[in-house]
């Protein structure tokens, strides 16, 4: 596979707009601009990541979105979610939470998601 194959289209680019896939140093810096990113080499379709800035939720909210599961936690007032990163997994399902495997870090085929 050439160079020219695995350019991908990055709009912020100050020249052509065209660049190579980068390492995860640059998803996590392209995320916190707002943007999705995704990696060359996943399997699935459509998946990406993106993140998700942390929030209060009002304590009725909380209380709305318990399940039997989450009983144990019940705190009696509003609950701060931290930043996190959540994936568009390959079905079209949102997975909150994900994690990079040592793969992911490592990998220098990240680059911007397109739908």
């Amino acid at each position: 596979m050439n160079e020219k194959e695995n350019l991908v289209f990055d709009n912020n680019k100050q020249d052509s707009g065209w660049t190579l896939p980068q390492d995860f140093g640059w998803a996590l810096r392209m995320m916190r601009e707002g943007k999705s990113v995704c990696r060359k080499g996943w399997n699935g379709k459509n998946m990406c990541i993106f993140l998700i800035k942390g929030r209060t939720v009002e304590y009725n909210t909380f209380q709305s979105w318990k399940n039997n599961a989450n009983k144990v936690y019940d705190p009696p007032y509003d609950v701060q979610i931290a930043d996190h990163i959540d994936m568009k997994a390959a079905d079209g399902l949102y997975v909150t939470g994900w994690l990079a495997s040592q793969t992911d870090m490592l990998a220098t085929d990240w680059e911007i998601y397109r739908d």
